[in-house]
């Protein structure tokens, strides 16, 4: 499955676009939005146009399927995906715009 996230709010799942609008839900002051990750060492950090659930208020990010992350009791980062099911996050790359995504299942 190939991921990319832009920072126009467009997220593009094996070829298929999906857009959010970043007056909706992605805060424009974003002092309390800080770095986040769910544990200190391998862990992917977290910040715009990603938000993650429980540790960053739901503004810190794009309101839309796909930019909502999550933590599992394990302190795995966990993308869910509506229709395609959860992903385990092994790596963002804000810059180039890549999410480096497994299955927990195949591993």
């Amino acid at each position: 499955m190939d991921i990319t996230a832009g920072n126009s709010g467009t997220m593009m799942v094996d070829g298929k676009h999906t857009r959010g609008q970043r007056g909706l839900g992605a805060s424009q002051d974003h002092d309390h939005c800080k770095l986040q990750s769910c544990t200190k060492i391998n862990s992917p950090v977290i910040k715009i146009p990603f938000w993650l659930k429980g540790r960053q208020p739901d503004d810190c990010g794009y309101p839309i399927p796909g930019f909502e992350l999550s933590c599992t009791v394990a302190n795995e980062t966990v993308l869910e995906l509506p229709y395609a099911g959860k992903f385990f996050v092994r790596s963002i790359d804000y810059k180039s715009q890549e999410l480096e995504v497994y299955d927990p299942a195949d591993n």
